[in-house]
Formats: C-alpha cells, structure tokens, sequence
C-alpha cells in the first residue's frame, strides 16, 4: 500500500473528490456546447430579423415575399409582450347599440438589441471554445 495505514483515508478521500470533479466536468462540457451553439443560432436570428426589418422599411410592402411576411409575424410574436387598446363608447339611440371608438393604443415590447451597436464594443466576440 502506498503511503501506509494513516494516510488511507486521506487517498480515498482525495480519489473520492476526483472522481466527483470529473463528473462534474463532464456535466458542465455538455451544457457549454449546447448554450454556445443557442447563442449563435439566437444571434443568427437576429441578423435575419434585422434584414427583414431594413427590407421593410426600405420599401413597398408589396415586395416582401411570403417568407419574409412569416419572418416579420415572427419578430412581431417575439418582440411584443402586451397591447393595451382603449375605447370610448357611445350610445346609438333607443335600440341598445353601441358605437366604439379607438381612443389610444399602447404597444409594450421586449428590448431589441441592436448588433451594430455591440459590434464596437470590445471583446463583444465569444472565442468559440
């Protein structure tokens, strides 16, 4: 035996916490690789909803192609958390109808991060380990 009887419980001691900091590294490699490669596809889209929004507000709507329609719903689901709408109601006479009147509209939407803003910010870039 290496070490002698006083040192044994100390080497499995040591081994013990070997063996429980490779698995978790083994645990921590996975979830890297995958929260890497959400970023760049999450970055990915970014940059094709930006191209989708510059094609929007360059032009005519009628250039847009069903994709890029399909593209701009997306943006529109991701990026608004709430719509508030108010109206005023005004009655129509004895028969109980009521007309409805757009009064204001409140659009809350999530922050959009602007990539050429960050493309000047050093070290913005992840090292792709």
């Amino acid at each position: 035996m290496v070490g002698g009887p006083a040192l044994q419980p100390a080497l499995a001691g040591a081994e013990e916490v070997e063996r429980t900091l490779a698995a978790a590294s083994r645990r921590l490699e996975e979830p890297l690789d995958q929260a890497q490669g959400c970023v760049r596809e999450a970055v990915a889209a970014l940059r094709r909803d930006r191209e989708v929004l510059d094609r929007l507000a360059a032009g005519d709507l009628a250039k847009l192609s069903p994709d890029d329609v399909a593209a701009l719903g997306e943006i529109v689901r991701h990026r608004v958390i709430k719509v508030d709408l108010y109206f005023d109601a005004t009655p129509l006479g004895k028969g109980g109808r009521t007309a409805y009147t757009l009064r204001k509209k409140v659009i809350k939407m999530k922050p959009f991060l602007e990539l050429e803003r960050l493309s000047k910010v050093p070290g913005y870039e992840t090292s792709g380990r």
